[in-house]
């Protein structure tokens, strides 16, 4: 049985004293709280989507693919995920796409959640980013009308109003900055997007986005004023998981430019609590009770 040995120096003696208590018992009463911690942290989470890319099926329906298909090994973990061919070129929509819109079941966009976008994502060596260099990761909506578009471009990931220019008073939210032209985004890499919703018309909401379950950047920046009544958060068809349906922008005009290539996306989810799967996260553990020292 191991021992946990505290001292005190006794007074006027100069000589330490020691106490002793039985560790396994202290570590046993210790593990049971860190279990019951966990699982009081976790108790009130919610999954809006998960896929792992193994199959079209999704659970808001099956892809219809474009430009892209299952590769059965291409995962990060060796199973499947999918596959983009994106071609030179026009502008267009590639991937997952013809899923289920509407409500994701998170709430109103004043419900002041943070949903986690977690996707994987590699890109080939010798893709192209072309002229223009941009795609759109996911839209989403309020009452059928377009809000927020999410971009991923060469350098960085930005939120702007959608085309009705409700959302973001019309202009662009915030942009963080990220290579994903560099060395580390072709091989894999674990994305997650952390949206913070308002909680009043006139509140302010939060993009972060982590890598590898570290964090690269964040903005604040009032996301939505209620132009249309602040309904529950919608998804358009093709944009349930950020990736999970790319719609490139890559040639100025659409004119052919030398753009394109092969990106691999995988295990895409959205939580309103934290879903990372890198191993020994900070954040996927409970912290210890406040003034608790193992030894």
């Amino acid at each position: 049985m191991g021992i946990i040995s505290s001292f005190w120096r006794l007074p006027g003696s100069g000589k330490l004293f020691m106490a002793e208590t039985e560790k396994s018992s202290c570590l046993v009463a210790m593990g049971a709280f860190l279990c019951l911690l966990g699982a009081s942290q976790n108790a009130g989470a919610v999954n809006y989507f998960n896929w792992g890319a193994d199959s079209p099926t999704t659970p808001t329906g099956t892809c219809t693919f474009i430009d892209a298909a299952i590769d059965p090994t291409g995962g990060h973990d060796g199973t499947g995920a999918m596959k983009y061919t994106v071609p030179d070129g026009a502008d267009g929509q590639r991937g997952c796409t013809n899923l289920q819109n509407g409500s994701i079941g998170a709430g109103t966009w004043l419900s002041g959640k943070t949903l986690y976008y977690r996707w994987w994502m590699k890109i080939d060596p010798s893709f192209s980013w072309g002229d223009r260099k941009i795609f759109k990761l996911a839209r989403l909506e309020d009452a059928g009308t377009d809000l927020l578009t999410f971009y991923m471009q060469n350098d960085g990931i930005k939120i702007e109003s959608s085309s009705a220019g409700i959302g973001c008073s019309g202009g662009v939210c915030g942009t963080i900055n990220y290579a994903f032209d560099g060395a580390a985004a072709k091989n894999y890499q674990e994305y997650i997007l952390a949206l913070r919703l308002q909680t009043s018309s006139s509140g302010t909401g939060a993009l972060t986005l982590f890598v590898n379950a570290v964090q690269v950047g964040s903005f604040t920046h009032q996301l939505y004023t209620c132009g249309l009544g602040c309904g529950d958060v919608q998804v358009a068809t093709w944009g349930q998981a950020m990736a999970q349906a790319l719609y490139s922008q890559l040639c100025i005009g659409g004119t052919a430019c030398g753009a394109g290539g092969n990106i691999w996306a995988d295990d895409f989810s959205v939580d309103d609590l934290w879903n990372s799967k890198i191993s020994g996260s900070p954040l996927n553990q409970p912290p210890p009770p406040a003034n608790l020292r193992v030894q």
